[in-house]
């Protein structure tokens, strides 16, 4: 059975994370989440057997996304999120806001990349 789990904060999307299975929904409520480093570690395992989805819990107001880092994941979709990066001055120009690597079926749907 599939769960649905809202959050409103950083931390409370990345305990949700750690604690979810294949199928789990979990609904990001309007605010910013800052940087999020989603990296694949024993004590956080990101592949999951079934589709895990991130989304807004209202498309209507999307959670901001700062920055990401999504490294050895597996089944995990993103929904509505809006990844908005600011530029600071001094940063170098190649500087990656958003990478996902040595990930598998890894989506992004209605999500805008500023």
């Amino acid at each position: 059975m599939s769960n649905i789990i809202t959050v409103s904060t950083q931390a409370e999307l990345l305990n949700a994370l750690s604690s979810c299975g294949g199928g789990d929904t979990i609904l990001l409520k309007a605010g910013n989440y800052g940087d999020l480093s989603l990296i694949d570690k024993p004590k956080f395992d990101l592949n999951f057997s079934s589709t895990v989805t991130i989304a807004a819990a209202d498309p209507n107001a999307p959670p901001t996304v700062t920055k990401l880092d999504l490294r050895g994941a597996e089944n995990l979709a993103f929904d509505n999120i809006l990844f908005d990066y600011t530029y600071q001055e001094g940063q170098q120009l190649w500087t990656k806001p958003f990478s996902v690597s040595s990930s598998q079926n890894i989506s992004f749907t209605g999500c805008t990349f500023d």
